[in-house]
């Protein structure tokens, strides 16, 4: 079974990947408790998903899905609920920079899964 080469998209997700792991190694460092299980488990995510993208398994490429599709139910949940809970003060700067971050997110996750659901990019994986 010959693999074939990975398109630029699947590479750059493989590269997302390596650096969320990095990130949630980080975040072992910081945080106790229930965050500390939360890191450890994104970072064995991230790890598998990186190894599972690179050597092209169909397993890899429905967990970026699911991990794309939860992404946007937490965003679409999260953020609005932030943003009104608790509200002491004026919307700022801060605020803006939340939602723009939460959009550009949104909107990855979108792509992701607009992506990999192209018949071209599930004929790369086995």
């Amino acid at each position: 079974m010959s693999m074939r080469p990975l398109p630029i998209p699947i590479l750059v997700l493989i590269i997302l990947n390596g650096l969320a792991a990095l990130m949630s190694l980080i975040s072992l460092q910081i945080v106790e408790g229930w965050g500390a299980a939360i890191a450890l488990v994104l970072l064995v995510f991230h790890i598998f998903a990186a190894l599972g993208l690179t050597r092209q398994m169909n397993w890899a490429r429905r967990s970026m899905i699911a991990y794309a599709v939860l992404g946007l139910i937490a965003i679409g949940a999260g953020v609005p609920y932030s943003m009104t809970e608790g509200r002491e003060h004026a919307w700022g700067l801060i605020d803006a920079l939340v939602i723009a971050v939460a959009i550009a997110f949104a909107a990855f996750f979108v792509w992701v899964v607009h992506y990999l659901h192209k018949p071209e990019v599930k004929d790369v994986f086995h």
